[in-house]
């Protein structure tokens, strides 16, 4: 199983010039152009819109991604702010090269798998995988792990994490939460999944502690 963790965790060096290409769907349709290093992925455009809502409206709503008429040239879209190796393995999953989606993630690869599932209204497809991602990442306690199981709907350990942090955080002269080891959960990257008004709940639930 390792094989294939490291299969679908690292875009091969290949790829990273912009001529080169991982292809996902011997017949597809579309190249994407994933990161500021553009990876490239050929994919099934018809295989997204399904899965999709979202890239059924960028695709064929009229907007600048969807396929010009009248034209022979190639379709690509450019994704910069999007990373490429969480896209690989969303796209390995749409595209049902499950024997590529690994067993085993890292909660960092968890947490960018997650944001961009949220993007592309798409985290239905990690439910068969979502149980043993868990498993690897439960274990760490980290703070993340409330933006993780707000995602995936595990409320358990949501609350356990959630009550974790009531006791273990502080609040800074500016109003911050921080954690012991000096982790700041307003940190603008963490945006992305944030659980709506969660920060504000537990700094008024710490302040009353």
């Amino acid at each position: 199983m390792a094989d294939n963790n490291k299969m679908a965790l690292s875009v091969p060096k290949k790829a990273t010039s912009i001529n080169a290409t991982i292809c996902l769907d011997s017949s597809g349709d579309l190249r994407l152009q994933v990161g500021p290093e553009q990876y490239n992925f050929v994919i099934c455009s018809k295989t997204m819109e399904r899965t999709s809502k979202v890239w059924k409206k960028m695709l064929s709503g009229g907007f600048a991604e969807s396929r010009a008429l009248n034209t022979d040239a190639e379709w690509v879209i450019a994704l910069p702010d999007d990373k490429p190796e969480p896209m690989l393995i969303v796209l390995n999953i749409i595209h049902s090269r499950f024997s590529s989606v690994p067993e085993k993630l890292t909660l960092w690869e968890l947490y960018e798998i997650l944001v961009l599932t949220e993007r592309y209204d798409v985290i239905e497809v990690t439910r068969p995988w979502a149980r043993q991602w868990m498993k690897c990442v439960r274990p760490t306690h980290s703070p993340l792990l409330m933006w993780i199981t707000w995602a995936l709907g595990d409320a358990t350990t949501f609350v356990v994490t959630v009550d974790m942090l009531v006791m273990r955080c502080t609040v800074d002269p500016d109003g911050r939460l921080v954690t012991p080891k000096g982790w700041y959960l307003d940190r603008p990257e963490l945006d992305a999944l944030r659980p709506r008004d969660i920060l504000g709940s537990t700094t008024t639930t710490e302040i009353r502690l």
